[in-house]
């Protein structure tokens, strides 16, 4: 389930649920908390626990309920709310698109995941980025040194041509 009791619902404790004579169903109040980053929608399951329905034969699969919570604010923040939510296309499309990208990319960072995973990702991709350029001035260089004339005939040609002299004694 997604939804996280105090964070996104405040948990209920056991309650002992009794059915009337004529009654076919209970309601259950449950607090849904207010959060501020875009969720869509969540879940989370109530359990019916055997021995505390009074009054009613429990079903035998009918023991859990899937709660839904249908996130009603803005994807992807809040900033664009009016312009969204009142259907004019032409607002909409007024909205300028990379203030929109960057509101995307700072939801998504909010997230201690996402944004953890962010900094690995950039990281690796910095770490590959510099093994590139270091392989590619090592193969320059490589090149270069590979390419240069022989050391022997440079030397040669600038040297004075040597002399022998026999000294006998």
């Amino acid at each position: 389930m997604s939804a996280t009791p105090g964070k996104h619902y405040r948990s209920v404790p056991p309650t002992e649920v009794v059915f009337e004579d004529g009654e076919y169903y209970k309601r259950i109040h449950l607090d849904i908390l207010y959060a501020p980053t875009f969720d869509g929608t969540l879940e989370f399951a109530l359990q019916i626990i055997p021995g505390s329905v009074t009054g009613a034969v429990m079903g035998k699969y009918l023991r859990t309920a899937t709660v839904k919570i249908v996130d009603s604010s803005t994807f992807p923040t809040e900033k664009y709310a009016n312009e969204l939510r009142d259907g004019n296309i032409q607002t909409t499309r007024e909205i300028p698109i990379l203030d929109l990208v960057y509101q995307y990319i700072m939801m998504n960072l909010e997230s201690p995941i996402v944004r953890k995973g962010t900094i690995k990702a950039l990281l690796v991709a910095l770490y590959h980025n510099c093994y590139s350029i270091l392989t590619l001035v090592i193969s320059y260089n490589l090149v270069k040194i590979l390419n240069a004339p022989p050391c022997h005939e440079t030397v040669r040609s600038r040297a004075a041509p040597l002399t022998i002299h026999d000294t006998l004694p």
